[in-house]
């Protein structure tokens, strides 16, 4: 800006301009100040008042008015000169001046106060002020220093005021004579910048002194300096010019960046000068077309190629980078990435590049098969792009709508179109904002009847969805949501494959320390179930879990206060049940898809009568996990503290966990002394009896046969009771499920006759009605004489005399004997939620 013109309203008034100004007006660069010098000498004792009037070249502002006003009063105390010139001093110097006053009065005059004022005071200083007492027609001087505080020119006032009131002014002038410098913005922003790209902004130093400036260095300091260059400044600016200082903005990830400039200069009035830099990588915005392929039907030994179109959308301000494609899914090996086309490969803006897949099926045609291809690249708006194969018009779309790393959650979003009935699905839904939650589902698997289309989602939260897991001793690291837009009951056979960050559990923390619960909205609690540990990665650990159905999940580890030390998961089912709620015995609770899972509405139909052993439930893939209690079993929760490994066993003997959170049912009756206890668990009528027995047996013997605990010995089981049609009927069911896990070879299990078959009991329609099929006359039956060397007895009612003679070996459970008007009562079979949760544990610790 240049000031072009300086009047006054009253030209021959007592104001003018002074210093610089009275020569030539100033030239004012962008971000820096000047001064315009007006001096007052008035002729008379009386008020005056003007118009100072700036014009300038700015055409967005308009001119300058600058009121101006002064009062001239009579005064004994005159200066020789109005105005003292200092001269040029340079910064950082300093030269004094005398001034020299006189009373031309008849009296003396009292000082009453020597100051300096004005527009830059501190620039000047009186050194050696005058005596307290002017005398008449006498002189005094005062000795003033100038220090300039910055190049240019500077002006004060010295103000003399006597007792009496009159007022005596001398204009101080002084120029600084050194560098000055100046930056063209103290914040400078890039704006977006496309990721992998970068830009150049330039900041501007001024040199607004006498002198060259000279830079001693410009530095980045702090934030995200890492992504900012400073590529070129210079080393000295000379007076009345400008120079500038080059930096570079690059970034590989999106986001927002933000460092600060420092320049260190010469300029010792000044400090270093910052400059705030701010920027905003954006990453390309890609697609995938088509997303799904459908490849009809091909012969064994026949290849059909596929061709999906990946984009780099114009609106794009960078190259997108394909960095990698990866087959995941049941039939992944019948699919191929055409060597050809694969990644790594860069799409500019606006371009596009097809991806060949090759489908060779390496079995007949008519055998569904299915795959996802995952293209993985730099794009914002879908950096993971999963594409669907198959040779069916069933497909399913896998998207990840929403992640927020800062809070841990991320939700993806799974749409299934087409579906038909029996269709099962292993179906991978690990996305980028997933793989950075403490925990994330990697593969989601299911069956069903269901034909048409649905959707699902998969909701990741730090922070409870709709309830709270909060166990004593453990941390809840993570929530996930599911939900779905069809009955739960559609879906059968459900599990899980998901990955814990390995820095999500405390230093020294055994990884199956780790627990998966699972909310049961039937029974309101949260239930834990037993996962395995599939692998593990550098940063993480793969767990698989089968679980009775859809709902709402949320996994815990052992508090940090507990250094890490696997604590059994005591309490890892939650505040509720302990982890003693196995079977969670949904009971045809609909958001969980549990017809299979707690013989809910059918009376036991599907399950066998059995809610761990049922064909359904408790078959070869589950083992009775879910239901049988295998999984929740309390293996780490519903008794690791009532004699499992961690506690002594038999030393804690319940006292402490064994679920207590489960209504006392492991160690709260432990004060009925005389009841028998089998591990630590009391075996009482009220939790053995009726049908529940044989349930039991079917659920201890299917804890033994899970895949992976096999025994490598033969294991000999005996069943009895005073009543032979029962014993018939629970080995029956025990020889089942022996033979659904092909263990023939592994356990031998035979019924004890007595010869006492009472025939209110023994109906054999009856038997067979109840067992649904189960082959009552292929048991075989021993007397109770023929019993010798046996691993386990299971007798119920009344023990014949000399049971006491066997060995220390041989393992004893005893229940009462079922009661006649029960034993063929259907309505028995919908056994109590309680009842399952309780025998649970005592299955994790016959298989043990």
């Amino acid at each position: 800006m240049n000031i072009t013109e300086a009047t006054f309203d009253d030209p021959d008034g007592p104001f003018e301009l002074v210093g610089s100004a009275a020569d030539s007006l100033p030239v004012i660069a962008p971000g820096e100040t000047r001064s315009v010098g007006v001096g007052f000498a008035p002729t008379i004792a009386s008020e005056s008042e003007t118009n100072l009037k700036l014009k300038h070249n700015a055409s967005h502002q308009a001119n300058f008015t600058v009121d101006l006003s002064g009062e001239g009063v009579e005064s004994s105390i005159n200066p020789t000169d109005s105005t003292q010139e200092f001269g040029d001093v340079s910064v950082g110097s300093s030269t004094d001046e005398t001034i020299t006053l006189w009373n031309n009065g008849t009296t003396d005059v009292d000082i009453e106060d020597v100051s300096i004022t004005g527009s830059t005071p501190d620039a000047f200083e009186v050194v050696d002020s005058l005596p307290g007492t002017l005398e008449n027609d006498s002189k005094a001087t005062a000795e003033i220093e100038f220090d300039p505080v910055k190049s240019g020119e500077q002006t004060a006032n010295l103000r003399i005021e006597t007792v009496d009131g009159n007022v005596t002014i001398v204009s101080l002038e002084g120029t600084g004579n050194g560098p000055e410098v100046g930056v063209s913005d103290d914040d400078t922003d890039f704006g977006d910048v496309g990721t992998g790209d970068n830009a150049t902004e330039s900041v501007r130093i001024s040199n607004y002194g006498t002198q060259p400036l000279d830079i001693e260095n410009a530095t980045l300091d702090g934030g995200d300096d890492d992504q900012f260059t400073v590529t070129d400044a210079p080393s000295t600016v000379a007076p009345n010019s400008d120079e500038s200082v080059t930096v570079k903005f690059e970034a590989e990830d999106a986001g927002n960046y933000s460092t600060a400039l420092d320049i260190a200069h010469n300029d010792s009035a000044s400090e270093t000068q910052r400059v705030d830099l701010n920027a905003t990588a954006v990453a390309p915005s890609a697609d995938a077309d088509p997303r799904n392929i459908d490849f009809g039907n091909v012969s064994v030994g026949e290849t059909v190629t596929g061709n999906i179109t990946v984009t780099n959308l114009h609106t794009s301000l960078s190259n997108l980078s394909v960095e990698s494609t990866s087959m995941v899914g049941e039939d992944a090996a019948d699919f191929e990435v055409n060597k050809s086309s694969d990644a790594p490969f860069k799409i500019a803006p606006g371009d596009s590049q097809d991806i060949q897949v090759d489908f060779s099926p390496s079995k007949p045609a008519g055998e569904k098969k299915k795959a996802q291809l995952q293209i993985m690249s730099n794009a914002g708006n879908d950096p993971q792009m999963d594409v669907w194969l198959s040779n069916s018009k069933t497909y399913v779309i896998v998207q990840e709508v929403a992640a927020d790393v800062d809070k841990d959650n991320a939700k993806v979003d799974l749409d299934a179109n087409n579906v038909e009935s029996g269709t099962d699905f292993d179906i991978n839904v690990s996305k980028p904002g997933t793989r950075e939650t403490e925990m994330g589902f990697d593969t989601v698997s299911m069956e069903t009847d269901y034909e048409g289309d649905f959707e699902m989602d998969f909701n990741h939260q730090s922070t409870p969805v709709n309830h709270t897991l909060d166990v004593e001793d453990r941390d809840t690291t993570q929530y996930v949501q599911q939900n779905y837009t069809i009955d739960g009951e559609e879906f059968d056979n459900t599990s899980f494959e998901y990955r814990i960050k390995a820095d999500s559990l405390p230093d020294g923390t055994d990884p199956e320390s780790v627990t998966f619960n699972r909310y049961n909205t039937t029974q309101d609690k949260w239930v834990s179930h037993d996962t395995t540990l599939e692998r593990e990665g550098g940063s993480y650990y793969i767990f698989s879990v089968d679980t009775p159905g859809f709902s709402e999940f949320a996994v815990t580890v052992p508090e940090l206060d507990d250094g890490g030390s696997d604590d059994g998961g005591s309490d890892d089912g939650g505040s509720d049940d302990g982890g003693s709620d196995d079977g969670e015995s949904d009971d045809g609770e609909s958001d969980d898809g549990g017809s299979d899972d707690g013989e809910s509405d059918d009376g036991g139909s599907d399950d066998g009568g059995s809610n761990d052993g049922g064909s359904d439930d408790g078959g070869s893939n589950d083992g009775g996990s879910d239901d049988g209690g295998s999984d929740d079993g309390g293996s780490d929760d519903g008794g690791s503290d009532d004699g499992g490994s961690d506690d002594g066993g038999s030393d804690d003997g319940g006292s402490d966990d064994g679920g207590s959170d489960d209504g006392g049912s492991d160690a709260a009756d432990s004060t009925e002394g005389s009841a028998p206890q089998i591990f630590g668990i009391t075996i009482t009528p009220g939790l053995l009896g009726g049908i529940g027995g044989i349930l039991l047996v079917a659920g201890v013997l299917g804890y033994l046969f899970l895949p992976g605990r096999q025994r490598t010995q033969q294991y000999g089981i005996s069943i009895g009771s005073d009543d032979d049609a029962w014993s018939r009927m629970a080995t029956a069911v025990a020889l089942e499920q022996r033979d659904e896990r092909d263990l023939t070879g592994g356990i031998d299990i035979v019924a004890v006759s007595e010869g006492n078959d009472d025939e209110s009991k023994q109906d054999q329609s009856s038997e067979q009605t109840l067992l649904e099929g189960t082959d009552i006359d292929a048991v075989t039956c021993i007397t109770e004489s023929e019993l010798t060397d046996c691993d386990l007895i299971v007798w119920a009612g009344e023990l014949p005399v000399g049971f006491d003679e066997f060995g220390d070996e041989t393992k004893l459970v005893r229940w009462p004997a079922p009661e006649g008007e029960q034993f063929f009562d259907d309505e028995i079979q919908n056994v109590d939620s309680e009842f399952n949760q309780r025998i649970a544990a005592l299955f994790n610790r016959l298989g043990q």
